[in-house]
């Protein structure tokens, strides 16, 4: 993602490690493309000042690959032994997931009771088929005004 996509995309991540920052809730966050270029976990939401700026700087290449992403996603809730655990996925929906790796992340989703949400930043290009297929819910990034965008990111959580 580019331009306006990686700026919807920094700023709910932004948002999502206040959110938990306030609520004293553990964050996740998994930096990818084609690959997991990082992975951190911020217990109870203990997310430092210098931790938030890199999560602005992070910038990741070319090409997607949703399964690596999620596997990892999945990985850090049985490491942390959450269940009721939430993801949020940002993404501009331009992947696919093979019907493997759909049938075995919808049964850790069962079993682990985690909630997908979302947030398709949809500015320019993007496809919502592949994340319809494992998302619980979807919002969209263009759809956001000032007055509502904290209600759809936050109201689930």
């Amino acid at each position: 993602m580019d331009g306006a996509k990686q700026q919807w995309a920094k700023a709910v991540v932004l948002s999502l490690a206040h959110y938990a920052k306030l609520q004293r809730r553990s964050f996740g966050w998994i930096l990818f493309d084609a690959v997991v270029h990082r992975g951190n976990v911020y217990p109870a939401g203990n997310v430092s000042p210098e931790q938030m700026l890199e999560l602005v700087e992070a910038r990741a290449g070319g090409g997607t690959d949703f399964e690596k992403p999620l596997r990892k996603a999945l990985e850090m809730v049985k490491q942390a032994g959450l269940k009721k655990a939430d993801i949020c996925f940002i993404t501009d929906g331009e992947c696919a997931v093979s019907s493997e790796f759909l049938q075995e992340f919808k049964a850790a989703k069962k079993a682990l009771e985690i909630n997908v949400f979302t947030v398709l930043c949809d500015t320019g290009s993007s496809s919502d088929s592949a994340i319809q297929e494992f998302s619980d819910r979807i919002e969209k990034a263009s759809t956001f005004t000032a007055e509502e965008a904290e209600a759809k990111l936050f109201r689930h959580l």
